[in-house]
């Protein structure tokens, strides 16, 4: 028996009486000031580690590095290139807003915050193997020819997702679709096969969630539909395909020209792909809690990304209000101080709470759009 979509919605929404407002858009984010330089440093099989000793102690860096390593050999075992051709530098205290982590693939080095794990609502492996999957997406393109500058291809952070294999301890599963439709996060899914970058949605929360979940789910509808081998050989090609200049300009694909991949390697278009991937979506069974929280989580972590993509905007204009500020990233910490206690309505209440003050911080910015644009943002 299928689950009712709009119970799902009613639990997020109407359970403190009110609706989530709409944001305008904006596309990703920007370190909000240079990184702060680390001062001390370790090494592993794989990683040299950089990090502040005043915000992290030993045994959270050995934890890190522990993540680190596991989210390695995950992504070792997802992605045929099964190596990186270097060690990975890994910055565990950097100081930017409006992500968790910043990915550089073509220096293979990540910036994950760390010690603000807890407010941001991420666990460390999720975090961690996410990031580490840039660098394995762009080791996998480069080695099957595709140009330097296409970095992870428009669906990079799908393929880190699929890599990742969730969201937060949430493993992905085809009812993820049902879940995201009635949290009312789904984008129209057309601009995975016509060689855009993400969906073209008004609202911050939702193209963030379709860049991701949703890109994820399709990812991994291909990969099981061909196998991981057929995936990776066609999406260097769409990835080519598709590339945009470095002047950010964006490339004009001929829409029959990526059909013909798709059906190359698929044997399908990318339109009749799409239509066989959403059936079987709506024919999976969603867990009615699991598919709330997912739902729930979204929201909550989409919000404070844009949240902070505008607060560093308003620091860099020297306009911010600290006090105010310091007010909207209490609620959201208390948001997922909820949502980890399985707490949903009074983590939606506190979502509400933090979107209501962080109100002033909702304009669009265009240069955290131009730094979306250049790619390696989680």
């Amino acid at each position: 028996m299928r689950t009712p979509r709009r119970s799902v919605w009613l639990l997020l929404f109407l359970a403190v009486g009110l609706a989530l407002p709409g944001l305008p858009p904006v596309a990703a984010a920007a370190p909000a000031s240079t990184p702060a330089a680390p001062t001390a440093q370790r090494e592993s099989t794989h990683f040299r580690v950089r990090y502040d000793p005043a915000r992290l102690d030993a045994r959270a860096v050995a934890a890190a590095v522990r993540a680190a390593e596991e989210g390695y050999a995950r992504n070792a075992r997802v992605f045929p290139v099964g190596r990186l051709p270097r060690q990975v530098t890994l910055d565990l205290t950097p100081s930017f807003l409006g992500a968790t982590g910043l990915a550089r693939p073509e220096q293979y080095a990540i910036a994950i915050r760390v010690p603000d794990l807890e407010y941001l609502g991420l666990d460390l492996d999720y975090v961690m193997t996410h990031e580490i999957a840039h660098l394995f997406t762009h080791a996998e393109l480069v080695a099957r020819g595709a140009p330097r500058q296409v970095v992870t291809g428009p669906w990079g952070e799908g393929v880190a997702d699929f890599a990742t294999g969730g969201f937060g301890s949430i493993p992905l599963a085809d009812w993820w679709g049902q879940a995201l439709r009635a949290g009312r996060l789904w984008s129209r899914p057309d601009w995975l096969v016509d060689g855009s970058a993400r969906p073209a949605e008004a609202d911050f929360v939702r193209q963030r969630t379709g860049t991701y979940a949703q890109a994820a789910l399709f990812v991994r509808y291909l990969a099981q539909r061909a196998g991981a081998e057929t995936f990776f050989r066609f999406y260097a090609e769409y990835a080519s395909a598709v590339a945009r200049p470095r002047s950010g300009q964006p490339a004009r694909p001929d829409r029959a020209a990526l059909d013909a991949l798709f059906v190359q390697h698929f044997g399908a278009s990318g339109s009749e792909l799409i239509a066989a991937w959403e059936q079987r979506l709506a024919a999976a069974q969603m867990p009615r809690e699991a598919g709330a929280r997912l739902a729930l989580h979204e929201w909550i972590y989409g919000s404070l990304r844009e949240f902070e993509t505008q607060y560093a905007r308003a620091v860099r204009q020297g306009r911010a209000d600290e006090e105010a500020a310091s007010a909207v990233r209490e609620a959201f910490r208390q948001a997922n101080l909820s949502l980890r206690g399985n707490d949903l309505s009074s983590a939606a209440a506190h979502l509400a709470r933090a979107r209501s003050l962080a109100a002033p911080h909702h304009q669009p910015d265009p240069m955290t759009t131009a730094a979306y644009h250049r790619g390696g943002f989680p």
